[in-house]
């Protein structure tokens, strides 16, 4: 806290009392970044995508729009989590909130039969989670030098080979 005040050349009292906590601090950093990326607008367009294989493209765009400015945010949060329980059941709320999100395109996908033989709805939304989750972009870009653009490629082509069992690419998807 010491440190977020004196970067923000604020007392560590005026901190407190200004965002109550090391929770609503990284609450409200959070917000800050879906807002700039737009993430709320874009997941309200992706349902309006009527094409599945774009759909996915967009939110593969989407993750990784978010991830390039959020990764190191999450895992702070991540490693807050393990100490503190405030930290804990925020990092369940991000997590969740994007699991819910993801749930209800998997469950389009299943009620219009497209979904992939073999997972069903709720592990297919596991499978979404886990590769929009910030790790897979720190790993793939950070660690690995990946481009964005390739894994964002990666990303929306293993999408569709995860939940549609489409092995189109991103340059050459047409509608599905």
């Amino acid at each position: 806290m010491e440190i977020i005040a004196n970067a923000a050349e604020l007392s560590v009292p005026t901190l407190y009392l200004t965002f109550g906590g090391k929770r609503q601090i990284l609450a409200a950093l959070i917000l800050g970044l879906k807002e700039e990326v737009d993430v709320c607008t874009s997941a309200r367009e992706l349902m309006d995508c009527p094409d599945r294989v774009e759909l996915l493209q967009q939110a593969a765009m989407v993750s990784t729009r978010f991830n390039r400015v959020a990764w190191q945010l999450l895992d702070v949060l991540r490693a807050g989590a393990r100490a503190e329980s405030e930290l804990a059941t925020l990092q369940d709320q991000v997590g969740g909130a994007r699991f819910r999100d993801q749930q209800v395109i998997v469950r389009r996908f299943a009620a219009e039969g497209v979904l992939r033989a073999g997972p069903l709805p709720d592990r297919a939304a596991a499978i979404f989670w886990t590769l929009t989750a910030h790790d897979q972009y720190r790993s793939m870009v950070v660690e690995r030098d990946q481009s964005e653009e390739d894994f964002e490629a990666w990303l929306a082509q293993t999408l569709c080979e995860q939940l549609l069992g489409n092995k189109t690419s991103r340059r050459d998807a047409g509608s599905q």
